[in-house]
């Protein structure tokens, strides 16, 4: 008996899960068996003789507490009572989710099972999502993404900074929500930013990439090339275009911190989650103090005595996790 025979066996008895549910949904659309869930919905009605006699506002008033996660789209190909009548038996004996499906319009309607997985400070990791696309995590990152995605779209969530390799699939739009931010692509490479700052950025390695704000409402949105990066301010929902070095924004990949024109202090943002170590600046003096520097496999000792050559400052080593650092001035 292979899986599809069996989760359809568990269904037609009551006995599937929800999460057993929706993996029956995705192997089916996966086969291209349409039509397939249309017979097992009706086959549980029609089984069922004691609700064939279920008027519409009975039927109603069971769907009452599952209506806001219903939508349909486009007109049944059988009558608004027989498919009140279907779904009013399912959740009878006992389904707590029931599906829709027509000839134009197929909606999967049922909780959607999220996974989150997180990097530490000092971790990375690499993960492949269910339809092919892989995402590479920086350090201090977080992302969340349905167990299968729907008919017609792909959405995860993000914050922090991550790599995504998104498997081409021009039905399904690949869309990364992060902050009040929305990037959407159908196939194509790109990195996202977003730790939760007064920005986000975007930088595309290959493809076409539409970054806009969410709510989409906001105006602004752009649609970025090859080595185009948008920064998108989240205060005042306005946004800049350039052209930038990909191998600068693309160095974490490879154990490598590339710092070009950067403020001091967000250089020690960015050591500090990178080596998971706690930064505590005692002034402001060299807060503003411009970083140009690059350093790949160096233990942390080995950055701060090379940023002290380019910034006049002295730092005292607490304990494993705290450091000290008191700033005297940006030249040396």
């Amino acid at each position: 008996m292979n899986r599809i025979t069996y989760l359809k066996s568990k269904f037609q008895n009551q006995g599937c899960t929800k999460s057993e549910l929706e993996e029956l949904y995705y192997l089916i659309q996966n086969e291209g068996l349409k039509g397939e869930l249309d017979q097992m919905i009706i086959d549980a009605w029609q089984s069922k003789e004691d609700f064939k006699s279920l008027e519409i506002e009975e039927a109603e008033n069971l769907l009452r507490s599952t209506k806001s996660r219903i939508e349909f789209q486009s007109k049944p190909t059988i009558t608004w009572k027989t498919w009140y009548r279907i779904a009013a038996s399912i959740l009878l004996v006992g389904s707590l989710t029931w599906l829709y499906i027509n000839q134009t319009s197929k909606e999967k309607v049922m909780d959607i099972e999220w996974i989150t997985k997180s990097t530490n400070n000092g971790q990375r990791a690499r993960i492949s999502l269910v339809d092919g696309t892989v995402v590479t995590l920086n350090v201090g990152t977080t992302i969340s993404y349905p167990r299968y995605f729907s008919d017609h779209s792909r959405k995860v969530k993000l914050h922090g900074e991550a790599f995504f390799e998104v498997a081409r699939d021009t039905l399904k739009p690949f869309t990364v929500e992060s902050e009040k931010v929305l990037t959407t692509v159908l196939g194509t490479s790109f990195n996202v930013k977003s730790y939760g700052n007064k920005s986000t950025e975007v930088t595309v390695a290959t493809g076409k990439v539409k970054v806009e704000f969410s709510p989409q409402a906001l105006a602004e949105e752009a649609i970025l090339l090859p080595s185009d990066q948008v920064r998108m301010d989240l205060d005042s929902h306005t946004l800049s275009v350039s052209k930038v070095d990909l191998d600068k924004y693309l160095a974490w990949r490879e154990n490598e911190l590339y710092f070009d024109s950067e403020k001091f202090e967000d250089v020690i943002k960015t050591l500090e989650r990178w080596y998971n170590v706690k930064i505590a600046l005692k002034n402001d003096v060299v807060n503003n103090c411009l970083i140009h520097a690059k350093y790949k496999n160096e233990v942390l000792s080995n950055v701060l005595d090379g940023l002290r050559l380019l910034v006049n400052f002295n730092y005292k080593i607490l304990d494993d996790q705290t450091i000290e650092i008191t700033g005297i001035s940006c030249e040396q």
